[in-house]
């Protein structure tokens, strides 16, 4: 399929790791203009033999951000001088958090800050029920992870936490253990 870019689009695919085109939300990075940071601007979807096309919001350089049920990715980029620009996106497969406690405790909670990750590592929290629970889907980087335990299935009270920083891989697992 021959695909022409609209003057003053970035237009692209998303492809897996595989080369197949997939179903993906394309993300367009900007600035906050009061703080500066670093959040989501425009948010496109991208499908097989169609891609995406989104509008900058200011001709140069561009980031984008992409989540899909393959994995994610980033693509910095330029736009051409009649602002248009071309990506070819290539996912990373996601990563994941484990988190365990020893037999005499019950995991109640396990939660995962981006410490330096990209903006689609947001901070998630899940529930956990028994010894061990797990949190996916996270691109890699560094995280905080916190694990919540209580003495055993029917307290309800918070026994304690435990707390640590993990580097997370593509399509890796980062494990953490409460001490005991």
């Amino acid at each position: 399929m021959i695909r022409l870019p609209r003057p003053g689009c970035i237009s692209g695919t998303v492809r897996d790791g595989e080369g197949a085109e997939v179903i993906a939300r394309v993300h367009l990075l900007g600035r906050h203009p009061a703080s500066l940071a670093r959040e989501i601007v425009a948010s496109v979807n991208s499908t097989p033999l169609q891609g995406f096309e989104v509008r900058p919001h200011e001709a140069g350089e561009f980031d984008l951000a992409v989540e899909a049920d393959a994995g994610w990715a980033l693509h910095r980029g330029k736009t051409g001088p009649e602002a248009i620009a071309g990506a070819e996106v290539r996912l990373l497969p996601w990563g994941a958090v484990r988190g365990r406690v020893d037999a005499s405790r019950h995991l109640s909670r396990i939660r995962v800050e981006p410490i330096d990750a990209p903006p689609l590592g947001r901070a998630r929290e899940r529930p956990a029920l028994g010894l061990e629970g797990s949190v996916d889907r996270l691109p890699a980087g560094k995280y905080r992870v916190t694990l919540e335990y209580a003495s055993g299935p029917a307290a309800n009270a918070i026994l304690g936490f435990h707390a640590a920083e993990v580097e997370v891989a593509a399509g890796g697992t980062a494990e953490v253990v409460a001490p005991r």
